[in-house]
């Protein structure tokens, strides 16, 4: 059989099958599916990557996933040469997140991830100390910027950069020499050899378009983790030195507790909601229903089409953002921006007066990227959260049950919903699938949350639509 399923493959590869069928009897079956996700962390294709991680979360959530866990990590530390950086990065705040240090020991998982150590990115060694309790041997170097500003296409990337990743902006306020990272960045993903290896990857030729992956995010926290490794020690005999070293590394890893709520929030397109060509800029009541949109986000790829060999307008699209406020203005942008140092279930921490909330006649906080970054497309920036204050004089709070991001009141019911979508193209020969026409996102609220809502501010709701072209 195996001889015939070679035949029939397009490479030829000489293969020791029977060395892999006696391997494969070594794992259970739950193992060989364990087994299964983790060799899928070779494609880095975005929404891959994203339902990979979401479903790890969940099974090492139950004890007896973990176990079935170890076995197909030690296979893959065996070839972690074959994946990228991030892969590791991953699967070590997993293990992090859910390992006991008992699990940790009792199954041996702490020599295998010692056995790596140490590698050649600062963030991957953070997160093997952090798991295994090993300290940091570091000696002083003093750290000096290196990038002199001078480079007038470095300075106009460095600007993308600090829009495109918050990451980036939070390295920049704390001191990092964010022009070096931005310089080596971009000499490694316009060097000729890089795009050759990834074009055939994730280039579509069909549309045109680079598809959504996560290759250019492992390259730029690459550079990140080399330039904040030296900003770090410049800190060696800091008193503070051990906070420093991680904030800065908690920095790199972004919230992956976000990546896999937002993940887990997927939905089809609601059918309530018009098609963007259907929608201009407006001001409306807001209509009474079970469950109420307080806001929602669409971006629509309207010039996107098969064989239109014009990448500029292949990446052009219109932006419909609608939301609800309460203030008779007429121009207004319906959405409040959450920081740069926000992450997932932040608006719980927040606290609220009720003379207080009217300031603001906004309801709805969003991390929304107008201008994207055609690389850096792996983590979203999609999220639409409502106020924290205003939560917490509603008694809700926020959290993730499984299915999406959700907010629970003080009785357990389910009162707000976040959702989010993705429309492909149904090419599935050419493999267009993987290529977005529409993404958007949502935020609803059950009538009677609504309806306390109004109270707190008084009056009635208008809902405010706009429409861009970028």
């Amino acid at each position: 059989m195996f001889e015939i399923i070679n035949f029939r493959l397009s490479g030829q590869y000489d293969y020791n099958y029977e060395d892999i069928v006696e391997k494969s009897k070594e794992l259970s079956s739950i193992e060989k599916a364990m087994f299964l996700l983790l060799t899928r962390l070779k494609y880095g294709e975005v929404n891959r990557y994203r339902w990979i991680i979401s479903s790890l979360d969940k099974m090492l959530e139950q004890t007896e996933y973990r176990i079935c866990f170890i076995k197909p990590f030690k296979r893959y530390i065996e070839k972690m040469d074959l994946f990228i950086d991030y892969s590791l990065i991953v699967l070590l705040w997993l293990i992090r997140r859910w390992f006991t240090k008992e699990e940790l020991h009792e199954n041996t998982l702490v020599n295998d991830i010692l056995s790596v150590y140490p590698t050649e990115n600062g963030t991957v060694d953070y997160l093997i100390r952090n798991i295994t309790g090993l300290k940091s041997e570091r000696n002083y170097e003093e750290y000096v910027h290196s990038y002199d500003g001078g480079d007038d296409n470095i300075n106009y990337f460095i600007e993308i950069l600090i829009g495109s990743d918050n990451r980036f902006a939070l390295l920049k306020d704390r001191g990092v020499d964010i022009g070096n990272i931005a310089k080596n960045y971009f000499l490694e993903i316009t060097d000729k050899d890089t795009r050759e290896n990834l074009q055939d990857i994730i280039y579509n030729r069909s549309y045109s378009v680079l598809v959504p992956n996560v290759y250019f995010y492992d390259i730029f926290m690459k550079h990140m983790s080399r330039e904040v490794e030296a900003f770090i020690n410049g800190f060696v005999g800091h008193p503070f030195f051990s906070m420093i070293e991680e904030e800065m590394n908690e920095i790199l890893i972004d919230d992956i507790e976000y990546i896999i709520a937002n993940c887990n929030s997927i939905i089809p397109r609601p059918s309530d909601i018009a098609m963007p060509e259907e929608i201009n800029d407006s001001i409306n009541d807001v209509y009474s229903q079970e469950w109420i949109s307080l806001a929602y986000y669409e971006r629509w790829y309207s010039k996107r089409e098969r064989h239109k060999n014009n990448y500029g307008e292949n990446t052009d699209s219109t932006i419909i953002i609608s939301g609800v406020g309460f203030t008779d203005d007429e121009d207004v942008v319906p959405l409040l921006k959450l920081k740069e140092e926000y992450r997932l279930y932040d608006e719980n921490h927040a606290f609220g007066q009720i003379g207080d909330l009217k300031r603001v006649p906004l309801l709805i906080a969003s991390d929304l990227k107008i201008h994207e970054d055609i690389y850096l497309t792996f983590r979203p920036y999609d999220y639409l959260s409502i106020r924290g204050d205003i939560l917490d004089v509603l008694g809700i709070k926020i959290t993730d049950n499984g299915e999406g991001i959700v907010g629970i009141d003080r009785i357990g019911e389910v009162v707000v919903k976040y959702s989010k979508w993705e429309v492909c193209f149904d090419d599935i020969d050419t493999g267009s699938y993987r290529v977005p026409y529409m993404i958007g996102s949502e935020v609803k609220v059950k009538r009677v949350v609504y309806d306390e809502i109004c109270k707190l501010f008084s009056r009635e709701a208008k809902r405010f639509t706009l429409k861009l072209e970028t």
